[in-house]
């Protein structure tokens, strides 16, 4: 005989399982939804610009409740290495070597990731001054943003402006994008996996792409492998 007791706990079951689907189906879920280059002005001091040009992704939340703590990542086994920790557009440039801010997304809504990016413009807009030094390779400061940054690699090490390949856009080299950086993509192809995922709860998503660097920085750009 069932009695009312056991009836009770059989509803309760399925009215929490019932739940737990809803929470699933209702989960955040980023799609990258395109990726596309374009060209940016970007300040190297508050009364300078400059040019930088971007390979974007732009990431959206098709699910019903906003993605926490969202972050971008690129792997590759053909750069100097494996993990790197992407840019989302909007937020500041950290100091830090392996560090990214993480962004939440709200429902329905995108935000840009940065992927790689390389430097155009004009050499005057880097202010570069020789040390005195009796070293056979002399040193060059360059001053960004109020910060002096140093090189053993003199002018070609330093943002020359117009620069030679690209970078993998992690906001350390976006901050100081040096030849010796281990996000430094020298003229080349480059098969990358960027994957976007929310950090507490939520479906992530991740695409194949090529990375076109060019010794010419304007002609800096992606081809999306087909799924």
């Amino acid at each position: 005989m069932v009695t009312r007791g056991a009836i009770e706990q059989t509803a309760k079951i399925v009215w929490e399982a019932g739940k737990a689907l809803g929470r699933w189906r209702g989960r955040p879920k980023l799609r990258i939804e395109k990726i596309y280059v374009q060209n940016f002005g970007a300040p190297l001091e508050p009364s300078k610009r400059y040019l930088r040009r971007f390979v974007i992704a732009t990431v959206r939340n098709v699910g019903k409740r906003t993605a926490l703590r969202c972050m971008g990542y690129l792997y590759s086994q053909e750069t100097r290495q494996e993990e790197f920790k992407l840019h989302w557009a909007d937020t500041p440039y950290t100091r830090a070597r392996d560090t990214a801010e993480p962004v939440d997304i709200v429902a329905g809504e995108t935000r840009d990731l940065d992927i790689a990016f390389s430097v155009g413009g004009k050499v005057d807009d880097i202010t570069l001054a020789r040390e005195d030094t009796f070293q056979s390779s002399p040193t060059y400061h360059a001053v960004v943003g109020g910060e002096t940054l140093q090189t053993e690699l003199a002018r070609e090490s330093i943002i020359d402006m117009k620069s030679t390949g690209a970078w993998i856009a992690i906001p350390i080299a976006l901050r100081r994008p040096v030849y010796e950086s281990q996000a430094y993509l020298k003229p080349g192809e480059y098969d990358v996996t960027v994957k976007v995922q929310p950090n507490l709860e939520g479906e992530g998503d991740e695409l194949k792409l090529k990375i076109i660097s060019e010794v010419a920085w304007d002609k800096l750009d992606a081809l999306v492998y087909e799924s």
